[in-house]
Parts: C-alpha cells; sequence; structure tokens
C-alpha cells in the first residue's frame, strides 16, 4: 500500500511545535497545518485527509472534544501532548485516539511508522464496513421477501382454524394454532431483523433529543407489559442528545423492556441516569432483575444470542444487539457494567455536544 503523498492535517496552536511536526513528516505527505480546532475540523470536513495529527491542549476547543468531533468520519487520530500524561492517553484512545505520543519524544521514524499504521487501519476499517453494510443489504432483501410469505401461512393457519371449530378434532386445532403461533413468532423475528438493518437509513434525520421525552414515549409503548408486572421506572433530569429521535426512544425501549422481562422480583425497579463525564454523556439504565453473569457481557448483543430458552424468556435476541447498533450509529458504545450488587447496569457513552446547542433550545 502506497503511503507517500498521503495528505496529513496538523492541528496545533503552538507554531514551534507545528513547524517541527512538519520537519518531521517531511516531503513524503501533503500537509495541510491549523493553528485552531476550527480550522482543523474545516480541513478534515473539506480536504479529505488521510490522517489527523492533534494536539491535546488548543485555544478554542479542548483536544478530546475536538477529536470526538473527528472519529465519526473514519479518519484516524494521532494525539500529541507537550507532556506524557497516562491518564489523558488513556482518555484518548478510549475516545477513539489510534494512537498518543508526547511531543518530546516524537521522531520521523516513530512518527512515520503511527501514520502508516493509522492509515492501513482505518482503510480496513472502511473495507470491513463495506463488507458489513453489503452483508446487512442482503440480510434485508431476504427478510422483506419472507415478511409478505408469513403473513400469509399465519393467516392461512389462523382461517383454517375458525373452521376446524366444529368439526376438527382436538389433536388437529392444537397442531394448527401451534403452527400459527410459530408463524406469528417468525414474522415477529422478520420485522426486528428489518428494523436492524433500517438503522443506518432512519440516522439521515438528526436533531437535538431530549431524553426526558424519549424514557416517556418507551414507557408509554410498554405500558401493558407496565402494569402487569408492576414496574416502577425512575429517571429525571436527562440530557439532550443530538441524534435520530425514534432509534434513541428505541435504544431506551429495548433497554426497558429488557428490565422487565428478567425480573423475578414483585415489583421491578428501574432508575435511568445520566451524568457529563470527559466531553460525553454517561447513560445508565439499571434494575433489580436476574442480572448478567459477566462472562456473557459481550454475547448479549450478538444477534440471535440467547442466554436463556424462549419457554423461560420469549424473545428472538436482537434487542440488544438493535441496542449496540444505535449506540454505534451514534458515535457512541454501550457495555454491561460489572456489578456485585443484584441486577444489571447497562451503559451508555454518547457524545457530549450541549456546546453546540443553540441557547433558545
Amino acid at each position: 500500500m502506497e503511503f507517500t503523498h498521503r495528505r496529513i492535517v496538523v492541528i496545533d496552536d503552538d507554531s514551534l511545535d507545528r513547524e517541527q511536526i512538519v520537519r518531521l513528516l517531511g516531503s513524503d505527505f501533503q500537509i495541510l497545518s491549523a493553528d485552531s480546532a476550527r480550522q482543523g475540523l474545516d480541513h478534515c470536513q473539506n480536504q479529505n485527509p488521510d490522517c489527523v495529527l492533534l494536539d491535546y491542549r488548543l485555544p478554542d476547543a479542548d483536544g478530546i472534544a475536538t477529536l470526538q468531533k473527528i472519529t465519526p468520519s473514519g479518519i484516524p487520530v494521532i494525539m500529541l501532548t507537550g507532556e506524557g500524561d497516562e491518564e489523558v492517553a488513556a482518555t484518548a484512545i478510549k475516545t477513539g485516539a489510534f494512537d498518543y505520543f508526547a511531543k518530546k519524544r516524537l521522531d520521523k521514524v516513530r512518527l512515520h511508522s503511527a501514520i502508516q499504521r493509522a492509515i492501513e487501519h482505518a482503510d480496513l476499517r472502511r473495507r470491513l464496513s463495506r463488507t458489513r453494510q453489503e452483508l446487512e443489504d442482503l440480510v434485508g432483501m431476504a427478510t422483506s421477501e419472507l415478511k409478505t410469505p408469513l403473513e400469509d401461512i399465519e393467516r392461512t393457519l389462523r382461517t383454517a382454524l375458525v373452521d376446524m371449530a366444529d368439526d376438527g378434532s382436538v389433536r388437529s386445532r392444537s397442531l394448527v394454532s401451534r403452527s400459527a403461533d410459530t408463524a406469528n413468532d417468525l414474522r415477529m423475528m422478520v420485522d426486528q431483523l428489518l428494523h436492524q438493518t433500517q438503522v443506518d437509513e432512519d440516522l439521515e434525520t438528526l436533531d437535538w433529543v431530549d431524553m426526558n421525552d424519549a424514557v416517556t414515549v418507551a414507557t408509554e409503548r410498554l405500558v401493558d407489559s407496565i402494569q402487569a408486572s408492576g414496574a416502577k421506572i425512575r429517571y429525571g433530569d436527562l440530557p439532550m442528545i443530538w441524534g435520530d429521535r425514534s432509534n434513541l426512544i428505541q435504544l431506551i425501549q429495548n433497554l426497558l423492556s429488557n428490565a422487565i422481562k428478567f425480573c423475578e422480583a414483585e415489583t421491578p425497579l428501574i432508575d435511568v441516569r445520566a451524568e457529563s463525564k470527559s466531553g460525553q454523556w454517561l447513560l445508565t439504565v439499571s434494575d433489580n432483575g436476574i442480572g448478567i453473569p459477566i462472562h456473557e457481557s459481550e454475547d448479549i448483543f450478538v444477534p440471535l444470542k440467547r442466554l436463556y430458552s424462549n419457554d423461560e424468556y420469549p424473545g428472538h435476541g436482537l434487542g440488544l444487539a438493535a441496542c449496540r447498533k444505535i449506540t454505534q450509529q451514534h458515535g457512541g458504545r454501550i457495555w454491561l457494567q460489572d456489578s456485585d450488587s443484584n441486577g444489571s447496569m447497562f451503559c451508555i457513552a454518547l457524545p457530549d455536544r450541549s456546546a453546540e446547542m443553540p441557547i433558545n433550545g
């Protein structure tokens, strides 16, 4: 893979440091310099760079906040700082930086090697993303083709069941009823698969979403199961998130539905909370349910993967997979928090873009 003449954006307000970095890069790259986050972001948006070298301290923005704005584009970022700081390094890598260097330790070989690896990694991610999209398109087409036949099968079986009411044997009616229920179950699974493949398309409509409102709508949709279980859902003082309203509601709805379903307590208790942390909103959904073994913390997000049989807890194993996809599409992540207490706690980290929100809301 050819790495010469790749376009590199250097964002650093210190002219001496910037000149030193440009010298280390040499003539092997096309270099775009920026002395502010605003100018650097403009280069990223309009010049299609292959990699960004980003100073941690900038006059008009925090380096981590700037990193959060760049990473959704898929452009690899290498974070730079005047002094080595393990905490800053950990935060940068966790937020999406490919690598991290103290400027005083930089040399030409290390810098060129890091840029090469960053570009290779980004190219690989793009190829994987294209392949994944092709597979999702295939699943979308297949499930669309399955939906109508399954509806026809269920409708036919229900009609046959009505016709058999007077002259059919008990065993025959039972078999037909079970088959109709199976067809209905498959149709519902196809609907959820279709929803999975449509998340990318839905994210075209982005706006400020009041997460208090999102929880309210989710609870309204779950009113039957909430009333049947006696569940109590507590929330309040949740943030405004930049994203797709319908998908963020679906994210909360899936988590609440799971918390209600997997609870054997007399009264399911569910808390939805949020706090601002390191340039992100950390939302948590905790419950007093049966809990999830921590060694299963990744398997639960795999589509169609189930920890319990359908007889124990009905479902299709797609709800949490949808949660992960929605979260990732919003530039965030979701995970199961390890806890010694009863129940489960799901954590969702989403970019905090409140500084960009209009004053009038």
